[in-house]
This record gives C-alpha cells, structure tokens and sequence, in this order.
C-alpha cells in the first residue's frame, strides 16, 4: 500500500470518527469518503473484521458470529424461507400502507413472482459495548463486510440462487441503523433496485423490504 493508502486506512480506523454506527452525530455525515476508504480496505486487502464464524445452523437459519475490528462482537442470522412464509407481513404491509398501493404493487409482483427462497437477517448488537469500546477499527466497515459474506456463505453452502427479495425488522427506536442498513443493502447488493420501509404494521419495530 502507498502512504496515501495507508493513511485513508488509519484515518479509517481512528474510531468513532469516520464510523457511521458510533459517531455521536451523523448530521452531514461523508457518506462518499467512508465508501471510498471502504473500497480502498477492500481493494488493500486491510481486514474487516477479526473474526466470522458459523456457530449455528438449521433446516433454514445460519447463525454467524463477527468480532469487529475494534473488538466488539454481534451475531447475525440468515434465514431463507418460501415465499409463502412473508405472505402475512406482506398483506399486513399492503393492508396497514394503503396511501402506497401503487408503489408497493412492484414488491407484490416481486414477491408473487420469484423462483427463489426469500432471504430475512437479523442483527443483534450490545450497546453497552458500543458504548464502552475504544479500541481502533471501524465497526460500521465490520457489519459491512459481516453482513455481506453471511449472505454469500448461506447462499454457497446451501446451493442457492440470489433472491429477489430480503427483508428485516428493527426496532423503532434504532432509526440511525434502519438508515445505515438502507444505504448498506443497495450498496453492497447492486441486484435491489428498490426498497420499502413499512412503520404501520408493527408497533415496535419497522420492517424494510428490499427487491429487484
């Protein structure tokens, strides 16, 4: 790596200040320059993460554990389910989104229509460590990546085609990652055109629809 390089990658790491998930206050936050830096760990090879490990599984669930690279941990699982298992969230959504029917007949078709399991995550933070952490690492960056290769391995070692369509919940009062995830979602998985975030149907959390 060229100092230029190598001094984008340390300024990366100088948490939480180009950390999207642990910087205090996200207002005009630089959403090019941490993708750009993020392109540049990738590119360098510089690591995402400390640790991804599978530590659980079942006919349709892999759970993962991450080590970020600033020492805190978090758990995420991939589930993949027939289309017919979202159904009921998705007359919910329609339902309780009526002032959006037009725009939400394009996830109605995507969903009707797909060949392909539905893809649903779950992530799952400590926010006391959040909090206490102030190990170097760019914990957004390890989500990132953690999220990214959690799909790709399921999809591997399951034999599985790309869905169509992902979707989570989250809990209404963590906005600031329902905002990462949106942009995340669209970033890292080009093949999701479009996304819809549903706050109607659910009294605690939000679910968010993503679909090509």
């Amino acid at each position: 790596m060229n100092d230029r390089v190598l001094e984008l990658v340390y300024e990366s790491t100088k948490a939480p200040s180009y950390d999207y998930l642990l910087i205090e206050n996200v207002d005009n936050f630089d959403w090019e320059r941490f993708w750009n830096v993020f392109i540049i760990c990738k590119q360098s090879l510089y690591p995402l993460y400390e640790s991804f490990e599978k530590i659980d599984s079942n006919d349709y669930t892999d759970l993962y554990e991450v080590t970020a690279t600033n020492g805190m941990h978090f758990k995420l699982s991939v589930s993949l389910y027939d289309k017919q298992h979202i159904y009921k969230n998705l007359m919910n959504t329609l339902f309780l989104n009526f002032e959006d029917k037009h725009f939400l007949a394009s996830l109605q078709k995507a969903v009707d229509e797909t060949e392909h399991p539905i893809i649903t995550i779950n992530f799952k933070d400590s926010e006391n460590e959040i909090k206490t952490t102030n190990k170097l690492g760019n914990y957004a960056y390890s989500v990132i990546q953690g999220i990214r290769d959690a799909i790709i391995t399921s999809l591997h070692e399951r034999n599985k085609r790309f869905p169509d369509v992902l979707f989570f919940y989250i809990l209404k009062s963590e906005q600031r990652k329902l905002d990462f995830f949106v942009k995340m979602i669209g970033k890292i998985f080009p093949r999701f055109k479009n996304y819809y975030v549903d706050k109607n149907s659910n009294e605690e959390f939000n679910l968010a629809y993503f679909y090509v």
